[in-house]
């Protein structure tokens, strides 16, 4: 995990990236870029519902 606070220079005003937020994460590192994958990667694991891990399971089999 990024020993400062990742979202620290990211936009709280929405859910979504901006451009400022694109231009953030372009100064990061490689490893802190893998660590911020890492971190959403297991958010994204801990809360989708089985029923969706099933639907992305099958959607990955068949090439998407």
């Amino acid at each position: 995990m990024i020993k400062n606070d990742p979202h620290k220079n990211i936009s709280q005003n929405n859910d979504w990236f901006d451009e400022q937020d694109l231009r953030y994460f372009m100064t990061l590192s490689a490893r802190e870029k893998l660590e911020q994958l890492e971190s959403l990667n297991k958010f994204i694991n801990q809360t989708i519902t089985q029923e969706n891990q099933e639907i992305w399971e099958k959607l990955q089999e068949m090439g998407y």
